[in-house]
């Protein structure tokens, strides 16, 4: 009596075990497709695809097509050249998944990548200000451009008029960039 209820559990706990490991597997795929397909809309981007800001007849040259090209519109607006650092979590996360590691520190990963992403577009903001050939934001998109204003109002205060602010900035916010990004 015992061994027949234990072989119908047994057959239970294996398909339960089955499927968590297929939805894992899953899981790892569709987060390193996402992070292949990011990776392609970021590097067919062209200012003159149709998105956000750019109404046009033309096709959409982005090898994602229309969608490729108003994401990366939208990434690259935001962050600038730091946008290509998005890729290499969301691929990092999939490996993850695939080797049964999990994403158990998920959300710590999810934040420290944004803060990295956020002080690398500062950084290239600071470091490189203006518009940029490619990218209409500049270098470091709208948050390089924040970034740039607010290091010159505080280099324009009496107490900080020694000092290179601008300079001081992207070195500490590059620093920061690299400890997180690593």
């Amino acid at each position: 009596s015992s061994t027949e209820t234990a072989a119908p559990r047994g057959i239970a706990a294996r398909a339960s075990g089955a499927l968590r490991t297929t939805g894992r597997v899953l899981a790892g795929v569709a987060l390193l497709a996402l992070a292949l397909a990011l990776a392609a809309a970021l590097l067919g981007y062209s200012a003159l695809d149709p998105s956000l800001n750019t109404v046009t007849a033309r096709p959409a040259a982005n090898p994602l097509g229309v969608p490729g090209a108003w994401i990366a519109d939208l990434v690259l607006q935001l962050f600038g050249y730091a946008a290509a650092a998005l890729v290499l979590p969301v691929a990092v996360a999939g490996v993850r998944q695939l080797r049964g590691n999990g994403a158990t520190p998920w959300r710590r990963m999810a934040l420290a990548s944004l803060f990295g992403i956020v002080t690398a577009a500062a950084t290239l903001g600071i470091a490189l200000p203006g518009p940029d050939a490619r990218l209409p934001s500049g270098a470091g998109g709208i948050t390089g451009l924040i970034a740039a204003r607010l290091t010159t109002i505080a280099g324009d205060t009496a107490w900080l008029a020694e000092v290179p602010v601008a300079l001081l900035a992207a070195l500490l916010l590059g620093l920061a960039a690299l400890a997180l990004l690593a």
